[in-house]
């Protein structure tokens, strides 16, 4: 589970990463949630970030239009019910979502 995380953490970091997007995966194990705000994360209390909150909500809201269910400022959790397959599929909503969030000009 823990390595499946992992895997979509790198992915969609190495993404946003490329294409100049604030989004950082922050989390351990089989846990993590998709930090947006602007300035570096340290501490929990940087998640009051408004542009985090802002993005995070648009964000989740583009996942669930590309089927997958993210609740808004939530974390998201891998478990053994999911495999590959579940992998791949996240992280095509996340590069999707990403993508239409900057053609709109959101990000």
């Amino acid at each position: 589970i823990d390595a499946l995380t992992a895997r979509v953490k790198k992915e969609i970091d190495a993404f946003a990463a490329a294409n100049d997007m604030p989004l950082k995966c922050m989390g351990e194990n089989s846990w993590f949630f998709p930090y947006m705000g602007d300035k570096p994360f340290g501490h929990t209390r940087d998640m009051h970030d408004e542009n985090h909150g802002t993005r995070n909500v648009i964000f989740s809201n583009y996942m669930r239009y590309h089927g997958i269910y993210m609740p808004d400022l939530h974390i998201v959790f891998f478990s053994a019910a999911h495999s590959d397959v579940d992998a791949d599929l996240f992280i095509d909503a996340a590069k999707k979502s990403l993508g239409e969030m900057r053609a709109e000009g959101l990000i």
